[in-house]
C-alpha cells in the first residue's frame, strides 16, 4: 500500500475508516508499519485540491499528537467522499527564460507547460540554474545562496566568460543555456558597430 492507495482511500473508499468494518487494529498496524506513508505526505497530496487546502490546514496540527492511522482516521471522517481525481502535484520552482525578451524569472511548470514571461507574454524555456549556480560558488568561492545575488547582478556575457573558464565540462551547459549564440551575436553586432 502506498501513500497515493491511501488517499483514494480517505477520499473515495472510506472502508477501512468506517467503524462499522472492525479492521481498525490490522489496519492500524499496517499503516504503523508501512514507513513510506507519513500524514505529511498525505496532506501534501490531499491539499492538491483546492477545495480541502482549508479543512487540511486545520486539522494538520493534529498529526503530530496522534498515531498515523488515528490522524488517518480523522482526515476520512470530515472531508467529504468524492470520486478521487489525480491532482496536478505541484513541484518546486525553478528558474526560466524568455525566448524573446531574455528575462530570467522562477517559476512553475503546470500540466507540462512552461509559464509565460510576466514581462512580455513570451515563451520560455527552463534555464539550467543549479548547474550554473555550482560553476559560479566555484569561480567565486562563495556558497550557492551568495552565487544566486552573483547571477542576478552578471549579464549573459559575463556567465559565458565564466563558464568558458572551465573549459570542456561546461559545453553542454553553454548549448543547453541557448544563450551562447545569443551572446555571441551581440558582441558582434556591437564591433560591427564600433567599426563602422
Amino acid at each position: 500500500m502506498n501513500v497515493f492507495d491511501v488517499v483514494k482511500e480517505i477520499i473515495e473508499k472510506k472502508t477501512y475508516f468506517s467503524p462499522m468494518r472492525g479492521v481498525f487494529q490490522t489496519y492500524d498496524d499496517e499503516i504503523e508499519r508501512n514507513s513510506g506513508i507519513s500524514s505529511y505526505m498525505v496532506n501534501r497530496i490531499l491539499s492538491m485540491n483546492r477545495r480541502f487546502v482549508r479543512p487540511i490546514n486545520e486539522v494538520q496540527i493534529y498529526s503530530n499528537c496522534l498515531t498515523k492511522a488515528e490522524y488517518l482516521r480523522l482526515l476520512a471522517s470530515f472531508l467529504p467522499r468524492e470520486k478521487y481525481r489525480w491532482q496536478e502535484y505541484i513541484k518546486a520552482s525553478s528558474d526560466f527564460r524568455c525566448q524573446s525578451c531574455g528575462r530570467v524569472f522562477p517559476g512553475k511548470t503546470a500540466k507540462g507547460k512552461n509559464p509565460r514571461c510576466p514581462g512580455c507574454g513570451g515563451k520560455t524555456t527552463q534555464f539550467p540554474s543549479d548547474e550554473i549556480l555550482k560553476h559560479l560558488s566555484r569561480f567565486f568561492r562563495v556558497s550557492t545562496r551568495e552565487a544566486k545575488q552573483y547571477r542576478t547582478l552578471l549579464s549573459d556575457e559575463q556567465i559565458i566568460e565564466i563558464l568558458k573558464g572551465f573549459g570542456e565540462e561546461t559545453t553542454p551547459l553553454l548549448k543547453k543555456m541557448g544563450i551562447a549564440e545569443k551572446a555571441e551575436n551581440q558582441k558582434k553586432k556591437r564591433s560591427l558597430e564600433e567599426w563602422a
